[in-house]
């Protein structure tokens, strides 16, 4: 059976949401550059020179990519033989 170490969990958990707030996959970054590439629209230029910029900023800061889009939700599945040992909470 796999028991996981409070520690690690935490470390873990908190190296995920903080990349999920400070950077998109270069994927994203590479789409978004090739529709400001492909686009004619100047309100729509505009609009994506500024998600990248701010994608830009969020990553070389360490501040979240966007402050008003709420609140990040996340799953994980735990394998049949591992259990979780720890209080996140205090009683």
């Amino acid at each position: 059976m796999l028991s996981i170490p409070k520690g690690k969990l935490i470390k873990r958990v908190k190296k995920m949401v903080l990349e999920a707030n400070f950077s998109l996959d270069k994927s994203v970054i590479n789409f978004l550059k090739s529709g400001l590439g492909k686009e004619t629209s100047a309100l729509a230029i505009n609009v994506l020179e500024n998600i990248l910029h701010n994608a830009d900023v969020a990553q070389k800061e360490d501040i979240p990519l966007c402050q008003d889009t709420g609140v990040a939700v996340f799953f994980w599945r735990l394998e049949m033989n591992c259990v979780l040992t720890i209080l996140l909470k205090t009683p």
